[in-house]
This record gives C-alpha cells, sequence and structure tokens, in this order.
C-alpha cells in the first residue's frame, strides 16, 4: 500500500508537473504581445505626459518598489550611521555641497539636480518639480535637539528618538531626502551623569532617501551621501558571498568551457582568414586588386562583419534618432567602400579573372597536386601521428592535442559534462511553472499569522538589537566540546557545522513567536518570509545595485517549534528545500531585478493585484547584510571613523515588517523596521536577540 501511494503521488505529481509546463508554454505569447503593448503604451504615455507638463521630470523607473509606493506609504531608506568625533553640522552641509549638490559632469551639467527637485505625483505617475530657487539645504541637513523628551540623548533613549523621527513624514514641498545630525551625551562617569555614555566624542547621522532619488540617478550612489572615502580596489560582487538568499543556481562548469573554446577557436580561425584574404591586414596580397572571385567573396564578407562590428559598439553612442542612426551605418559602410575599392569595375574585373581559361587550368592542376600530396605523403603522417597520441596516452596518461584522439580524449568527458548540465537545466526549466505556483500560491495549512491581518497606516517605527561579536555566535555552533554537543548538533557537527544565517533564523524564529504572542496569542507553526542578501559594498559605494543585491527567497520559518535542536533542524531542512525548489523564483526576482521584465510586462492592474496579494502572504521580510572583512575601518571624509551602521528597508503594501540582519566591524545585530501600528510591540524582535543566542549557546 506504501508503494502504490508511493507510486500514485509521483504519477499525479508528474501530471501536475506537465500541465503546468503547457499552461506556461500556451501563456508566454499572450506575455510576449503583452509586453510589447504594455511597455510601449507606457512609454507613449509619460512622452505625452512630458509634452503636456514640461516643468515636470517624470520618473522612467519602472520596478517592484515604485509599483506598490504611495504617498501614503512611501519606500524611503532609512540609514543609521555612528561616527566618531565632533559633530560639526556647518562641515557635513559644506561637504554634501561641494561633493553632491554642486558636483558637475564633463558638460558642465548639474549630475543630481534631482536631489534639488521636490516629488509629486500627477496622473499616476511621479515627477520631480524642476525648480531650486526654494531649495535650501537647511531643510535637509538637521540638527537635532541634544535633548530628548527632557533627557540628553543617549544610547538608553535612541531607539525611541529615531522612531519618533521615521514615523513623521517628510514634508511633500522639498526633495525626499534628508540627513539628520543626532549629537550624543559623552563624558559619563567623568562628569559623574549617569545619563551619558562614557565613551570617546561620537555622533549619529540618520539618513532618509526616498527610493527614486536613486533609482533615476544611477550615478548617484548612498556613500556619495554618506560621505565615504570609497576604496573600490576592495569590490566585492553578490556571486562571492555564501549567504543562502543567493548563488542558488549552480555554477556550470563544462558549458562555460565548450563555450569558450568554441569562441577562441573562431576567433582564431577568422584572424587567420582575414590575413590570408584580406589586402589591408595581409602584406602577401596585392592592395589595388582582387584576385578572382574567391577572393572578392572574402574582402566582401570581412567587409560586412567590419561594419556589423562597428555599428553595433556604436549603436547607444549616437543619439536615439533613428535618421541619424541610419547616417552612421551609411557613413561605415561608404568607408569599407573606400578603403577596400569596392567598385563596380573592381567586381567585374575580378569575375574576368576567374574566368579565364588559363587560371581555370592553373586551379584545376593546384587542386590535383593537392589531392595526390595529401593522399601519399600526409595520410601516412597523419597514422602515425594518431598511433603516438594512443602510444603516449597509454604509457604516460598525456594527452596530444594536436590529433583527432588527442581531441577525443579530452574534449569527449568535456561534452558529457555539458549535456548532463544541459540536461539538469531543461529539467529544472519543465519543473519550474510548477514549483513557482506552488511557492507562491499555494495554500500551505496553519501559517496565518497576527502580522498578516494589521491594518497598516504607513507610518514606520524601528528597533534594533544590541550587537554581539561573531565570535559569539561561532561559539554557537562550534565551540562546544564533542562530548557535550547531543542530537541533532552532533550530527551536524559530524557531517555540516551549522552556519551563522541557520543559528540567526533560529533567534529569528523566536523572536517572531514572542510577537505573536504579544499580538493576538496565536502561534502559527511557520511564517513564510521573503528573504534577499544585500552587500554592505553597495552602502559604502563599492558596487552598484544590481551586482551588490541577490534575488528573493521564500523561506517556510518553523515558529511553533518549542525544542530548540529540533528548529535548527527544521530551519535546515527548510534551506535545503530552498535549494531544491525555488532556483527559478530566485532566477525570476534576479531577472526582475536587474530587467524589471514583469513589472513591462503584465498590466498596471494585475501587478498590483499580484504584489497586494503577495505582500500579504510574505508579511515579513529578511535582508542580510553581508560584511566585506577584506576591508578595513571606513571613513568618511571629513575624517571621522565609521563605527556602526544600520540598514533599515522600508516594508510596503501589505508586508508589516521588515528585518535587517545586520554585519559589520565583525559584529551582527538585528534591526527592523514595522509599520507603526505594531508599536511597541515590534521591539519583541529585537529585544530578546542576546538571550535566544544564549539559548542555543546552551544545546
Amino acid at each position: 500500500m506504501v508503494v502504490g501511494g508511493g507510486m500514485c503521488a509521483s504519477v499525479k505529481s508528474a501530471v501536475k508537473t506537465l500541465l503546468f509546463f503547457v499552461l506556461f508554454c500556451t501563456l508566454l505569447p499572450a506575455f510576449v504581445i503583452s509586453y510589447a503593448t504594455v511597455s510601449t503604451t507606457r512609454k507613449l504615455w509619460i512622452a505625452f505626459l512630458a509634452n503636456r507638463y514640461p516643468y515636470l521630470k517624470f520618473a522612467r523607473t519602472n520596478n517592484i518598489r515604485s509599483l506598490v509606493d504611495t504617498s501614503r506609504n512611501p519606500g524611503v531608506f532609512h540609514i543609521l550611521l555612528q561616527v566618531e568625533g565632533v559633530l560639526d553640522i556647518h562641515a557635513i552641509r559644506a561637504k554634501i555641497t561641494d561633493h553632491v549638490l554642486a558636483r558637475r559632469d564633463h558638460y558642465g551639467r548639474p549630475c543630481f539636480s534631482r536631489l534639488k527637485f521636490p516629488l509629486i505625483s500627477c496622473w499616476g505617475q511621479y515627477a520631480f518639480v524642476k525648480k531650486t530657487k526654494d531649495f535650501n539645504i537647511d531643510n535637509h541637513i538637521i540638527l537635532a535637539p541634544s535633548l530628548h523628551r527632557g533627557r540628553p540623548l543617549t544610547e538608553a533613549n535612541l531607539q525611541d528618538y529615531v522612531s519618533d523621527i521615521i514615523s513623521k513624514y517628510m514634508p511633500p514641498e522639498i526633495p525626499p531626502w534628508q540627513i539628520f545630525c543626532i549629537p550624543m551625551a559623552y563624558g559619563g562617569t567623568a562628569s559623574g551623569s549617569a545619563e551619558c555614555d562614557a565613551s570617546a566624542p561620537y555622533y549619529y547621522l540618520l539618513y532618509r532617501i526616498h527610493h527614486l532619488l536613486l533609482e533615476e540617478q544611477q550615478n548617484l550612489r548612498i556613500s556619495d551621501l554618506l560621505l565615504i572615502d570609497r576604496r573600490i580596489e576592495n569590490e566585492k560582487r553578490i556571486s562571492d558571498c555564501d549567504s543562502i538568499f543567493a548563488n542558488l543556481l549552480e555554477r556550470p562548469v563544462y558549458l562555460p568551457r565548450i563555450w569558450n573554446d568554441i569562441g577562441a577557436t573562431i576567433s582564431n580561425k577568422w584572424n587567420e582568414f582575414i590575413y590570408q584574404h584580406d589586402p589591408l591586414e595581409s602584406p602577401d596580397i596585392e592592395k589595388k586588386h582582387i584576385a578572382g572571385v574567391q577572393q572578392l567573396v572574402s574582402v566582401v564578407l570581412i567587409a560586412v562583419v567590419t561594419v556589423v562590428s562597428d555599428f553595433s559598439k556604436g549603436f547607444s553612442k549616437v543619439p536615439g534618432n533613428p535618421l541619424m542612426k541610419i547616417d552612421y551605418l551609411k557613413s561605415l559602410i561608404d568607408r569599407e567602400i573606400q578603403r577596400r575599392n569596392l567598385n563596380l569595375r573592381t567586381i567585374w574585373n575580378a569575375i574576368m579573372m576567374s574566368i579565364d581559361p588559363i587560371n581555370v587550368v592553373k586551379e584545376l592542376i593546384f587542386l590535383f597536386w593537392k589531392v595526390g600530396a595529401t593522399l601519399t605523403l600526409m595520410l601516412p603522417w597523419y597514422v602515425f601521428q594518431e598511433m603516438e597520441a594512443v602510444r603516449i596516452y597509454i604509457l604516460m596518461k598525456k594527452i596530444k592535442r594536436i590529433t583527432l584522439i588527442g581531441f577525443a580524449l579530452e574534449y569527449l568527458p568535456v561534452c558529457f559534462g555539458a549535456f548532463l548540465e544541459y540536461w539538469k537545466g531543461v529539467k529544472l526549466f519543465y519543473s519550474a511553472p510548477k514549483l513557482v505556483f506552488e511557492e507562491l500560491f499555494e495554500h500551505k495549512p496553519n501559517t496565518e499569522h497576527y502580522l498578516q491581518n494589521v491594518s497598516l497606516c504607513g507610518r514606520k517605527v524601528v528597533s534594533w538589537s544590541e550587537r554581539v561579536r561573531s565570535t559569539e555566535l561561532q561559539a554557537t555552533r562550534s565551540d562546544q566540546p564533542a562530548a557535550q554537543r547531543t542530537g541533532f548538533l552532533r550530527s551536524t557537527a559530524r557531517n555540516k557545522p551549522l552556519s551563522d544565517i541557520e543559528v540567526l533564523l533560529g533567534v529569528m524564529s523566536k523572536s517572531l513567536k514572542a510577537l505573536c504572542q504579544e499580538g493576538d496569542g496565536k502561534i502559527p507553526s511557520m511564517i513564510q518570509i521573503s528573504g534577499r542578501c544585500m552587500l554592505e559594498d553597495y552602502l559604502f559605494g563599492l558596487t552598484n545595485y544590481q551586482t551588490g543585491n541577490s534575488g528573493f527567497v521564500s523561506l517556510n520559518l518553523p515558529i511553533a517549534v518549542e525544542n530548540n535542536q529540533q528548529l535548527l533542524q527544521n530551519i535546515r531542512s527548510s534551506i535545503a528545500q530552498i535549494r531544491r525548489q525555488q532556483v527559478m523564483l530566485n532566477f525570476l526576482t534576479i531577472a526582475q531585478l536587474k530587467h524589471d521584465f514583469l513589472t513591462d510586462g503584465l498590466p498596471l492592474v494585475v501587478m498590483k493585484l499580484l504584489m497586494n496579494y503577495l505582500s500579504r502572504r510574505f508579511a515579513v521580510t529578511v535582508t542580510e547584510v553581508i560584511e566585506n572583512r577584506n576591508v578595513g575601518q571606513y571613513r568618511n571624509l571629513l575624517g571621522h571613523g565609521i563605527k556602526d551602521i544600520i540598514y533599515f528597508r522600508p516594508p510596503q503594501s501589505n508586508t508589516s515588517v521588515s528585518i535587517t540582519v545586520q554585519k559589520f566591524n565583525d559584529e551582527i545585530r538585528f534591526a527592523c523596521m514595522t509599520d507603526s501600528q505594531i508599536n511597541p510591540k515590534h521591539l519583541a524582535l529585537t529585544a530578546g536577540f542576546r538571550k535566544h543566542l544564549q539559548d542555543f549557546q546552551q544545546l
């Protein structure tokens, strides 16, 4: 019965996979038509609005965040920077003005003009008002009071003060960015004040930046506003990190090798062909005359390839007018005709030379001599070389690459490995529609939770945990003596040790459980969260948005498990499920991140309904910030060292909680941004961070 049930389930799964793949193939042409229609219509609509309102500069960005962005729930990123040194707001204003606001390109135009333009909504499209006379930097770089509710600003009340600032909307009449300079009391025991921090002088900078300022000005990076002194030589890519949210697709080995070898072979043969037939490249060919139709065809082929190559390289550099691009193509054709003397007289002379009886006889004699020499002299030599290649391989295990035997010995295993990688990709593509549907739309029992039913207001509050050293986290998974490890941890130590993120997900599970208990008291069996990772290099200007951010994945985070060992085991199972089933989902989100193909291809109403549903299903989102250990201490342009940074990603649409796993300076902490309707229960997400971590250390 068990075998029959398993076979029935396998058949059912196979049929379901087939049906979803057929449905996908059926809908694909409709999506292509929709993409062409929606993207073209949107461009025409924006062009019409730009012509109708010339004093507005409409935003061209069409990603997910701009889709769900509203004035009530704007996509404003918040970054809290802890800087050592004495706060000098005038120096900060001067540096921002000189380094950012007054910067100009090589044409003398302002680089970041939108930083001086207010942002409004016009006919459903965001637009910047092109006016700068009302711009006042004092409205954007603000000195915070040294007292909060009658007490000096210290670490004890900093979170309350920062949440109070973030919960207020930015004034709509000014450009959507602000920097709050927060002076901190210091000197603690030396001054006899228990309210002060006993430490060297330091201050905080709270940045509020609307996402469109960064997306509409691709040369503007967060680090420009953070005034970070960049170190480009230490650049890192998202493909280099080992996060569970990145690099789900196993990199092929054999397919790139074959592709590179084929490309190198074609390039070498093409260069050899040019040398043998191009009068401009070979000193052995007459440059003024073309000897026969064969050389004529070769020269024409070389000219066509040269024109196509140069046109593709210079296409983006020519202004957008199609007539100018056509003129550019015509100039390339005229250039090649003049360089290679391709006129009617040259073509006629080449044809007549080819049909000349004397030349025909010469060609036939040369052909017969070449065939005879190959059969009588070269063929035995080739056979000897092949036998020698077999002997060398058998006796010395070396491959003689210039022979057919050597080529087969080297490339047959490579071709077999490439075929296996190709077949794996085909199976992944075939099963992708079913897996994506199951992950995004299939109902999972007992996953309804408190955070999905909160009536959101759009205002945000934040909190963050205390920092712990990475060594404390490593102690959780490796420092216990082998005799003290029990159950799952002991088997883990033998096979694969716990990673940092697995332990942190266990802590997060405990924190979300505490939040649900304070909410409606109902504990779900698991919570579906969406996760991604981001390099700290993106915040510090060492990489751009596309290379510094990963795609999204869905993680079924167990919540109701009481035993910590079982909790870690369930988390590891969930992570393994991500690796097996969410490769294509991660790939699709990366494609959307880089090319916006979904928002450009589906109608606005469909996308909004889809995002409303998905943001409620994944009401909790997690961002893991990966530190770059190759960089020492960061410093700003004022010469002050960066002691700490906290990144808050805004939850939008129906998402109510955004958690950041912040790694910086070999320290880790949780930071969360939630809707203010959850306040003050959101403190449960970060208050027990160290306690939960210690619970796992006691396993």
